[in-house]
């Protein structure tokens, strides 16, 4: 028989009918969603619920149990551990469903990472301590789809069977990637970090990405990480130029004043200058070494 109790949860007495201690596990194994069970945390959680310590006859239903498909055993770095087949089909099209949406999303990217695909498994990204999906029965998922030829595995990447990256994208992603450094120069260090994580790329994809935007002349280092776009590049130059064909050679704090910086802040900016030949130093002043402002 079954006695439902207050907080709603079901206590079960399987002396009379031994299928309820099979109803109970698969009950359990259920409500643990993304987490499978060891053999001791499931035999803890149905101690609560049913009227027996004997973990022989336990044993025994999980076996039944595996052997009817119903529950599947997952090897894990702890040993063996059980997961319901019910929840295996829904993780399992959720892991598709989230590879599809990645390359949707991002069409430039070869695959998704397991340590993303986490994220996207989190049940609440709003609390400190984020529910994802157990690393081993993720890695039980992968080893089905890739078993079945469903995805591709490439390193720690991950990406579904016959998707190509579309190089169109990839201009995209670089002309927002342009925007953001055009947007935050202000003679001072780039914020690599935060343009990653605003763009929900790894700080690796952003260093490839800003090495072909310095290849094609668009983006240029005037010290280490500190950037500046070609199109303020430009508007500099041109301001500098002019200050200099005006009043002839130009000390750095006129620049400042002119800039609305401190000298420190424009310093690094004018050694740049100096080094691609655009202005010259002598002494404390600047002079206009050729009038070229295309980069």
């Amino acid at each position: 028989m079954t006695i439902t109790i207050s907080n709603n949860e079901k206590f079960y007495s399987f002396e009379s009918n031994p299928d309820l201690l099979e109803q109970a596990l698969e009950d359990t194994l259920t409500k643990s969603k993304l987490f499978p069970l060891s053999f001791d945390q499931l035999f803890k959680q149905i101690s609560k619920k049913i009227n027996t310590q004997k973990k022989k006859r336990v044993e025994l239903a999980i076996h039944k149990l595996k052997q009817n498909g119903i529950i599947i055993m997952i090897e894990t770095n702890y040993g063996p551990a059980y997961f319901c087949k019910k929840n295996e089909i829904l993780v399992f099209n959720k892991f598709i469903a989230i590879l599809q949406h990645f390359h949707k999303q991002f069409p430039h990217k070869s695959g998704i990472t397991k340590s993303q695909i986490r994220e996207f498994f989190s049940s609440n990204k709003k609390k400190k301590k984020q529910k994802s999906i157990c690393p081993f029965l993720l890695n039980y998922i992968i080893q089905i789809a890739h078993k079945q030829q469903l995805i591709n595995i490439a390193g720690n990447s991950l990406s579904i069977k016959g998707f190509v990256p579309r190089f169109e994208s990839i201009e995209i992603t670089l002309e927002i990637l342009m925007e953001l450094i055009m947007k935050n120069f202000d003679f001072k260090k780039s914020d690599k970090k935060e343009f990653a994580k605003e763009m929900n790329i790894s700080i690796s994809e952003m260093n490839q990405l800003l090495k072909i935007l310095k290849q094609k002349g668009l983006v240029f280092e005037i010290k280490e990480n500190m950037l500046i776009d070609v199109y303020n590049l430009q508007k500099l130059k041109k301001i500098v130029q002019n200050k200099i064909i005006k009043d002839g050679p130009t000390h750095i704090r006129e620049f400042a004043q002119i800039l609305n910086k401190s000298r420190n802040s424009v310093y690094f900016f004018f050694d740049f200058l100096d080094k691609i030949n655009f202005t010259k130093r002598i002494d404390d002043k600047r002079i206009l070494v050729n009038d070229k402002i295309d980069c």
